[in-house]
C-alpha cells in the first residue's frame, strides 16, 4: 500500500509539472515556441582564368536560421536570418561576414473571399527563381541574368502583397504588391513607389506531369541601370515543366525551367534583357544531373554582353543534405573575357524546416 501511494504521488507530481510547463499564466510556455531550423551551405571553387582569392576559395557561402510559428488564429509568421560573406559596396573590397534579415513576414489565415495577405519583408515574385533561397538553387549560384538584372544580393523588400486565386478552369493565381524600394536595383533616395505583379497558371498534363506559365511586372525608381533614365519597367515570363514517375518512390524525375527578362516596349533601346534555361533529371533515387544555359544583353553594370553554361551532378540522399560537383563557364559574347569555374558545394539542414515551393 505504501509503495502504491508513493507511485501515485510521483505520477501526480509529474502531471503537475507538465501542466505548469504548458501553462500561460506566467506568459512563458514551451508550447508556443516556433519551429526552428538551420541551413549551412559551403562552397569550394577553382577558377582557371582568374587566380585571385575572390575566385579561388573554400568558404561558408551562406547560413540561414529560420523561425516559423502560428501567431494567433489570424496570422502565421516566418523570420529568416542569413549569414554570408560581406558584399562589396561602391567598388570597395569586402571582408568578413554580414548578417541580413532576409525575411520577416506575417501571413494572414483569415482573409475574406479566399484572398492571401503578406506583410513585412519578403521575396518579390519576379518569375520563379528569384523567390528561392540559395540552398534551393539547382546550381551553386543564381543565373547570371538574375544576378545582373535583379541584383546579386537577393530581391527582398518591405511592403505588402495580396494573392488571389482566379475562377478559371485551371489553377491560376495573381499576386500584386507595393514595397518601399530599398533593393539595390532601386534608387532608395527616390520616394516614387515601387510595385509589381505576378500571374501564375498551372495545368496537369498527365498524372505524372505539370506545366506552369507565369508573367511578371516590376516598376520603380531605377538605380542599377543608368540608361533607364530613372525608371525601371521590367517585364518577365517564366515556364516550368515537371515530371515525376508516380509509380515509383524516388524514381525518375525531371524538371525544365525557362525564364526571360524583357524590355519595356516604350523603352526597349535602353532596357537590359536576359534569359536562362535550367534542366535537372533524377537518374537514381539519390542522384541528379543538371545543365543550364543563359544570356544577358545590354546590362550596363556588367560592361558587356555575356553567356553562361552550367553542368552539375548532385548527390541528395534526402531533403536535408546534398553534395554537388559543378562546372560552369561565363564568357563575354565578343570573346574578350571568360571564366571557367569548377566548384564543389555541400549543405545540410537541421531542425523543423518548412516545405519548399513546388
Amino acid at each position: 500500500m505504501k509503495r502504491f501511494l508513493i507511485t501515485a504521488a510521483a505520477l501526480a507530481l509529474t502531471a503537475s509539472i507538465a501542466a505548469g510547463a504548458s501553462s500561460t499564466a506566467t506568459g512563458v510556455s514551451n508550447a508556443m515556441n516556433p519551429a526552428i531550423s538551420l541551413n549551412a551551405l559551403f562552397l569550394g571553387q577553382w577558377n582557371d582564368d582568374t587566380p585571385t582569392a575572390h575566385e579561388n576559395f573554400v568558404k561558408l557561402q551562406e547560413a540561414e536560421i529560420q523561425l516559423t510559428s502560428v501567431v494567433d488564429p489570424f496570422w502565421t509568421a516566418d523570420v529568416v536570418l542569413a549569414f554570408h560573406p560581406a558584399h562589396a559596396h561602391d567598388g570597395e573590397e569586402a571582408h568578413g561576414m554580414e548578417t541580413d534579415l532576409e525575411l520577416a513576414t506575417l501571413t494572414s489565415t483569415a482573409m475574406p473571399a479566399g484572398l492571401g495577405l503578406t506583410l513585412g519583408r519578403f521575396y518579390l515574385p519576379v518569375g520563379r527563381h528569384a523567390v528561392l533561397h540559395t540552398h534551393q538553387y539547382g546550381f551553386s549560384r543564381a543565373p547570371l541574368a538574375q544576378q545582373l538584372i535583379l541584383g546579386d544580393h537577393g530581391l527582398t523588400e518591405i511592403g505588402a502583397k495580396v494573392d488571389a486565386t482566379l475562377p478559371l478552369p485551371w489553377w491560376s493565381e495573381v499576386a500584386v504588391y507595393g514595397v518601399n524600394g530599398d533593393a539595390e536595383i532601386f534608387d532608395a533616395e527616390d520616394r516614387s513607389p515601387a510595385y509589381g505583379a505576378h500571374w501564375s497558371n498551372l495545368w496537369d498534363l498527365t498524372d505524372d506531369a505539370t506545366f506552369e506559365l507565369g508573367g511578371s511586372y516590376l516598376a520603380g525608381p531605377a538605380a542599377r541601370h543608368e540608361d533607364l533614365a530613372g525608371e525601371l519597367n521590367l517585364l518577365g515570363v517564366d515556364a516550368t515543366w515537371k515530371w515525376v514517375a508516380s509509380g515509383r518512390s524516388q524514381g525518375p524525375a525531371a524538371e525544365v525551367s525557362v525564364e526571360a527578362y524583357l524590355p519595356d516596349a516604350d523603352n526597349a533601346a535602353a532596357d537590359p534583357t536576359g534569359w536562362f534555361a535550367l534542366g535537372q533529371y533524377r537518374v537514381h533515387r539519390d542522384w541528379w544531373l543538371g545543365a543550364g544555359y543563359g544570356r544577358v544583353n545590354d546590362v550596363e553594370v556588367a560592361g558587356a554582353d555575356w553567356t553562361e553554361w552550367h553542368a552539375a551532378a548532385t548527390y541528395a540522399p534526402s531533403h536535408f543534405s546534398s553534395l554537388r560537383a559543378e562546372v560552369s563557364r561565363i564568357e563575354e559574347i565578343d570573346g574578350a573575357a571568360s571564366d571557367l569555374r569548377v566548384a564543389v558545394q555541400w549543405n545540410f539542414t537541421i531542425g523543423s524546416h518548412p516545405a519548399h515551393l513546388y
